[in-house]
């Protein structure tokens, strides 16, 4: 018995195809920073194609980044 006498919330565990994930960016995106700081978490949002969309959680998530220096003002 739960707390309260009041039973559990049910809830359903279904296996999503990885073709109907969506990424949606949080916050820590397109960060310019100086060296020898460090970049701030990059947080994003999984959903999957529904109508609204629902959360996938514990999907894995990898991400290729762009790193480069600007290049000097000529002399």
């Amino acid at each position: 018995m739960s707390p309260g006498n009041n039973p559990c919330q049910t809830f359903y565990i279904v296996p999503v195809a990885a073709s109907v994930l969506k990424l949606q960016p949080v916050s820590g995106g397109l960060q310019a920073i100086r060296v020898s700081d460090a970049f701030r978490p990059v947080w994003v949002r999984v959903t999957n194609s529904a109508t609204p969309p629902n959360p996938v959680m514990g999907a894995r998530v990898t991400f290729q980044s762009m790193m480069f220096l600007p290049s000097s003002p000529p002399r």
